[in-house]
């Protein structure tokens, strides 16, 4: 009976789905290695400092490595952020993603409605375990009218462990002026985990391109990275994409309708 039950709810899935694309768009898999057409660094000029693209041995395909930069050691300077080149409003930005425990276990930030000059942005901030400043936590920050003006809006734990060395999936969702992030582990199994909501209540910025934030002794994997038109777009692909991923999301998903 249980087996029926999941079989009726991957057919349900998949007939929401149709097209696995649907409300996708943009994406870079690094399949083509072709950083210059997508990406670049901040300023607007040349493709980010400290990207490579390698084959990674876990995966069998192409991703991005984010090595650390001398030049980004204040995390101010145009070489301290890689940009997209599209600009979005609402989105859900999907992407596969793995912090490396070699020199150190650093943070990640994700940029986002921001311009190449970068006066103004929202940034999720994840924090690994193993990270010296609250480890296993994430921080929503906001700047809005140059870099005196960043601050720290809201924090919450990662309710599972978020490790290094270990590949992660996750999605930011932007909706008019409230944002959520979720995160699971692995490629494989388990389901996507809701770990934060956060409204900015003054909605300062609200569109921009995305990208990273990088500083000091960053060094982690990016790939897959997509963005969806909605977070039903982007829970239908996890649902049914080629690799088997499965995320156990159907109550985010009839939220939604």
């Amino acid at each position: 009976m249980r087996s029926q039950f999941i079989v009726c709810l991957l057919i349900g899935i998949a007939m929401l789905a149709g097209d696995v694309s649907a409300g996708l768009l943009w994406e870079d898999d690094f399949e083509d290695k072709n950083l210059e057409e997508r990406w670049t660094r901040g300023g607007g000029a040349d493709v980010p400092s400290g990207w490579e693209i390698v084959l990674d041995n876990t995966t069998k395909s192409n991703v991005v490595e984010i090595f650390p930069n001398a030049e980004q050691l204040d995390g101010r300077g145009d070489s301290s952020f890689a940009l997209g080149k599209e600009v979005f409003t609402d989105f859900a930005w999907v992407m596969d993603i793995q912090v490396l425990s070699k020199p150190f276990v650093f943070n990640i930030g994700l940029i986002f409605r921001t311009t190449n000059n970068r006066d103004n942005f929202y940034e999720l901030e994840l924090l690994p375990t193993g990270f010296t400043r609250s480890p296993n936590t994430i921080n929503w920050i906001r700047r809005h009218g140059g870099w005196d003006k960043t601050e720290k809006m809201a924090s919450a734990d990662i309710p599972i462990p978020f490790t290094a060395d270990q590949w992660y999936q996750i999605v930011l969702v932007a909706e008019g002026n409230s944002f959520t992030f979720y995160i699971k582990e692995g490629l494989v199994q388990g389901g996507l985990v809701l770990v934060d909501r956060w409204t900015d209540e003054d909605n300062l910025n609200v569109d921009g391109i995305l990208g990273f934030h990088m500083a000091s002794f960053i060094h982690y994997l990016i790939d897959n990275v997509k963005v969806f038109e909605s977070a039903m777009d982007a829970f239908t692909y996890l649902a049914v994409e080629p690799r088997d991923k499965l995320p156990l999301i159907w109550g985010e998903l009839k939220l939604k309708q």
